[in-house]
């Protein structure tokens, strides 16, 4: 049974690469920090996830420097040194942007 999550975040870009004739997909999300913890930042909060490949070809095309609000599809994957990372397995839509507005997650299992 893998947990499926339903997710807001900024997205800055999606990277596909491919190694051994395997395709790999990235994509760097941010939010902007709430609560508490936004004291500790300056700037957004951002960081790497893992991808399927398949939604790389639904990524809807953005400009570098106007980054977009989406809903995405997550779940949890292992990753190396035995962490867990998100993983993005499809974009579902644009969401409309608001100000210090915290990621919204919806548990889903499958």
């Amino acid at each position: 049974m893998m947990i499926q999550s339903e997710t807001v975040a900024i997205v800055y870009s999606v990277k596909r690469t491919a190694m051994d004739g395997k395709q790999y997909c990235s994509v760097i999300l941010g939010n902007t920090p709430f609560g508490e913890a936004a004291a500790n930042f300056k700037g957004g909060d951002v960081m790497k996830a893992s991808c399927e490949p398949g939604a790389f070809e639904k990524f809807p095309e953005i400009d570098p420097m106007q980054p977009r609000r989406l809903r995405m599809l997550t779940t949890i994957k292992p990753a190396a040194g035995g962490k867990n990372q998100v993983h993005v397995l499809d974009f579902l839509s644009d969401e409309t942007p608001s100000a210090n507005k915290p990621a919204g997650d919806k548990a889903v299992q499958k």
